[in-house]
Order: structure tokens, then sequence, then C-alpha cells
């Protein structure tokens, strides 16, 4: 028994999007596939190479990074610095079709999202590590060697300090705005809709003490099934609007 998608709410739904605020459909989905395969390839990443930036000390971490530089890089979460510029246009995707729903609260959440992922990368101070471990590894004086060290150590507290816990807060307050705004369309599907809502939902309780970390783990994981679920629907609605 095979089903069939009534097209027909989709047909009248897309009637309130105007031309300009489709022209990024293609590139968001796009976006959001991008976004679900580096997810996929930071969890393969974070089994084989586990996150060292709050286990190990600055002077390891230099070592690690003077040792193999792409290996330490991977496990200090360089792939974030790429997953969050990667996810650019799946936001603006959103935002664009979403607008029509509510403008405020659309550009709210893309407000949001874009201030997240600029703290994303303010908690990722890869490049100085990396130049620290450099002047570290020639370094011969003890004094110097030192100093070098508590800078390390104060990089490597702001990768799970405030930045951290502000772009994981941000992002998802965007999320629960834009997947709540998702329920009153007629080209987003409901599935999409529950799927970025639990996923938003499950990642607020990061915060909390000791099992912060699985609903972090949670969110990551339902992060994969729900990008494509996006894509497949900015994918559907621009062959949609193709079609009209």
């Amino acid at each position: 028994m095979t089903m069939k998608h009534d097209t027909s709410g989709l047909r009248q739904g897309i009637e309130v999007l105007d031309r300009k605020d489709t022209a990024l459909l293609v590139p968001g989905g796009v976006s959001a596939l991008t976004v679900a395969f580096s997810v996929v390839l930071a969890l393969v990443a974070w089994v084989i190479w586990p996150y060292t930036g709050n286990t190990l000390g600055s002077e390891e971490i230099f070592i690690m990074l003077q040792t193999d530089l792409l290996v330490g890089l991977i496990s200090l979460d360089v792939l974030m610095l790429f997953i969050g510029p990667a996810s650019i246009l799946m936001y603006i995707a959103l935002y664009r079709t979403l607008k029509p729903i509510s403008p405020s609260l659309a550009l709210l959440a893309l407000a949001l999202n874009i201030m997240g992922l600029g703290l994303m990368i303010v908690c990722r101070p890869l490049v100085e590590l990396v130049n620290l471990s450099k002047q570290f590894s020639s370094a011969m004086d003890v004094v110097e060697q030192a100093r070098l060290l508590a800078a390390g150590q104060v990089f490597l507290a702001q990768m799970d300090g405030i930045a951290w816990l502000a772009q994981t807060a941000l992002l998802m307050l965007a999320g629960l705005l834009n997947f709540t705004l998702m329920f009153r369309t007629a080209y987003y599907r409901r599935g999409t809709a529950w799927t970025g809502l639990i996923c938003a939902a499950g990642g607020v309780g990061f915060w909390l003490p000791i099992i912060g970390q699985l609903f972090l783990l949670f969110n990551t994981l339902t992060t994969i099934p729900l990008c494509i679920l996006i894509a497949l629907d900015l994918f559907r609605l621009k062959k949609t609007l193709i079609m009209r």
C-alpha cells in the first residue's frame, strides 16, 4: 500500500510566500544536508578521538597539537567551526519561509541563530591554542613556558565557559521558535516540526548537572534526521513552486 502526499494544502499554503523569499530554498536544503553529514563525521570523530578540551591541561594539549595537529584539532571540536558557518544558509531559508507566518518571531529566531553561531566561533579559540603550542615548543626559558601554559589554560577554560553556555542556549531557543512556527505553515510537514521541537527541547536540558551531557548528545543525534527532513521540505517546496 503506497502513501500519497496531499499537495493541495501545500499549493494553497505557498501563496503566502513571496518569490524573493524562495530564492534560497535549494541552497538552504543543501546547507541542511551538509550539516547532517558534518554532524555524522563529528560523531565518528568523537568516538575515535574524544573531546579533550576539559580533560587535559594546556601542556598536554600543546604537546598533542605539536605531535599530530589534525588529531589534536579534531579532539578540540574543530568541526564545530565548519558546522556553524555551513548552517547559515539553512537558517536564512527557514527565516524566509517562516517570515510570512510571524515576521517578528522569525527575525528573532534568525538573530538568535546568528548570535549563537558567532559565539560558537568565540568558544573554540583553536588558532590561539595552535600558536601558543608553537611558541611553547620553542621556548627555552621556564618562566616563558609557564606564561604560555597559563595563557593556554585560559583559552581552554573559554571552550566550556560563558560563550559556550550562551551559544548553546541561543541556538536551542531559536530552534523552539522556528519549529513552533512550522506548525502554522502548510509547507513544512508535521514530522519536521515535531522532530525539530523535540530536538530543541531536549537540548535545553544541557544545563542540568550530571545528565546535561546526555541531553546534548540527544540533541546532536536528532540533529541528523532533523536536517534531512528540513532539506526534503525545502526541496519539495521549491519543486511545488516551479510546478505552480
